[in-house]
């Protein structure tokens, strides 16, 4: 019965006479089962198509049921403004089986959210539909009619889509590079999950899992190893002074359609200024594909320094005017220009500043920002990272050991960059002797000088530094080399000191003076004494006491020299004889 009246056709019917139970009731009653063919909607206008059906043959073929679909926030609690309708014809078997497409508006306020399909059945009848439904599906958990929409993952990292290089480009290497990336996360994040496969680009972190990466890095930013990072990631990875090199930024506005309307879309990264020095012209924006945006399409603000960090923030730019409901006027982002619906990846530039101390941890987080025309705002934080200050070191060499005591004595020492602290290549260093040396004999200090400024063409390089002294009084003394090592600051054009080295103990840096030799004035050679001059000599001379013995034994050898020279002077004599004979 409709308004009192009987329809023509029935919607139902019991057409088996051998059914004692059947007889004079209806007992198929109308039904119908439905699921969305999508899983994901977006903030803006959406259609859906729902499929509807109906099973079990209750309706007379030919009959005509209107359905009318809805949405349904689980999340809120809440009905969601949609339309959506079709009128579906029972087939010869009695069933309905059709699509019907569902439009309804998301905004910002809806992020996150979990949205059901429900439907009514109205039998039409004479062209009208009934006033009452025959049928109605309002389950709100039937996760058949369920989609959602998911929130947007904004990260401090530079991935493109998985499998790929900078330029958007598939590579073997990137997607090796990924399969590491992902497996250190497994490893630092419990219950690590992806929403598909991670080549795909619709891809995400599951919920759970993004806010869980969120909380571990803010705990410990050092957690993922920058050995398992993308070559192109810098997260994690020691800098130099001086060195340039980005913060990578992941924007996400996949979540958002084409007919978002959006006021704001922007992501700020909060730097540590008091240790980097901000190079905002060279910033990049890149698509998904990896091509750059015209810079004329989004703003850089640097923001106030408040202790010591400064907030960068890159928005696109509103300018596409739009008339809302009241009649105001308001500027969106305009979606021919900049499409929503993909990622935007932002390379921020920085360099270290030279007067930053050795082992600094460079912390920064970022976050990203969303607020459409209904006032929605909506802002997430990126994982926490940091890179760590590497100032460069060294070790030192004398090329020779020893030195000559002389008041302008020179040697070179050897000073060498260590390659786990190394330099940064273009980089302007002096290595300097500070006006001393070590007197390891003295325990004091020498004064000497020495230096060398040198452009850094590689990362580990060895220089050669003259060093000069007075070494005229320090013969047999060893000395030890002392170096300081600076750098040129790029901003103050001044040199500051960044290593030191005092070792007063390294055998490889001390040399030994060397003591002179002292020559020796030559003798003249002297006629040796006869045997007369020997006596004569120990003989006591005139005024001796005590010398009578000695005198008497003084005779005696003489005399007997005497004899001896008598018979020696005879045998000779005969000698010649002998001869002039012959």
């Amino acid at each position: 019965m409709i308004s009192g009246k009987t329809s023509t056709n029935p919607v139902a019917k019991a057409d088996n006479p051998a059914d004692k139970n059947e007889k004079g009731t209806v007992t198929k009653i109308p039904d119908g089962a439905t699921q969305v063919a999508t899983s994901t909607v977006q903030v803006g206008q959406n259609t859906i198509e729902d499929h509807y059906q109906s099973s079990n043959g209750s309706y007379v073929s030919g009959t005509q049921v209107l359905v009318k679909a809805g949405e349904w926030d689980v999340t809120k609690n809440k009905a969601i403004p949609a339309t959506g309708e079709a009128t579906l014809t029972a087939d010869e078997n009695g069933k309905l089986d059709g699509k019907i497409p569902v439009s309804f508006t998301l905004d910002n306020s809806e992020m996150g959210d979990t949205i059901v399909t429900t439907e009514t059945a109205y039998l039409v009848v004479n062209g009208k539909p009934s006033a009452n439904p025959v049928v109605v599906n309002d389950s709100h958990n039937d996760k058949k009619e369920m989609v959602q929409l998911p929130d947007f993952q904004p990260h401090k990292e530079d991935n493109l889509i998985a499998g790929t290089d900078k330029n958007g480009k598939l590579s073997l290497t990137s997607i090796l590079e990924d399969l590491q990336e992902l497996q250190d996360d497994r490893q630092n994040i419990s219950n690590f999950a992806l929403t598909n496969q991670n080549w795909d680009n619709t891809t995400d972190e599951t919920t759970a899992t993004y806010q869980e990466e969120v909380k571990e890095t803010a705990k410990n930013p050092a957690v993922n190893q920058f050995e398992n990072n993308r070559k192109m990631n810098n997260n994690n990875r020691n800098v130099l002074l001086g060195q340039t090199y980005d913060f990578p930024l992941m924007l996400d506005v996949r979540n958002l359609n084409q007919s978002a309307q959006e006021t704001e879309i922007q992501m700020t990264d909060l730097l540590p200024t008091q240790y980097l020095n901000l190079l905002l012209d060279q910033l990049t924006v890149r698509n998904s594909e990896g091509q750059a945006l015209n810079p004329s399409l989004y703003t850089v603000t640097a923001g106030k320094e408040t202790k010591g960090k400064t907030p960068i923030t890159i928005a696109f730019k509103a300018t596409k005017e739009i008339k809302e409901a009241n009649g105001q006027t308001v500027k969106i982002v305009d979606t021919t220009k900049i499409p929503l619906g993909e990622r935007y990846f932002i390379d921020l530039p920085v360099s270290v500043k030279d007067s930053t101390p050795n082992g600094t941890k460079i912390v920064n987080t970022a976050s990203e920002t969303l607020l459409d025309t209904s006032g929605h705002q909506v802002t997430k934080a990126t994982e926490t990272r940091q890179n760590q200050v590497v100032t460069p070191s060294g070790s030192t060499k004398v090329e020779k050991n020893t030195l000559k005591p002389v008041n302008d004595a020179t040697y070179v020492d050897d000073w060498t960059s260590d390659k786990d602290r190394p330099l940064t290549v273009g980089q302007t260093y002096t290595v300097k002797v500070p006006d001393f040396i070590w007197d390891k004999t003295t325990n004091q200090e020498v004064k000497a000088t020495g230096s060398m400024t040198f452009v850094a063409t590689a990362p580990v390089m060895t220089v050669k530094v003259p060093v000069k002294l007075d070494a005229s009084g320090l013969a047999g003394h060893d000395l030890v080399t002392m170096e300081d090592l600076y750098i040129k600051d790029v901003t103050t054009k001044k040199d500051i000191k960044v290593a030191q080295f005092r070792d007063k103990n390294a055998a490889s840096e001390t040399v030994h003076v060397e003591k002179p030799t002292v020559p020796q004035t030559p003798q003249s050679p002297q006629t040796p004494k006869s045997p007369l001059q020997v006596l004569t000599s120990v003989l006591p001379k005139t005024g001796d006491k005590g010398g009578g013995l000695l005198v008497l034994l003084g005779a005696l050898m003489i005399a007997s020299v005497a004899v001896l020279k008598c018979k020696a002077f005879v045998s000779l004599k005969r000698k010649l004889r002998r001869k002039l004979k012959k």
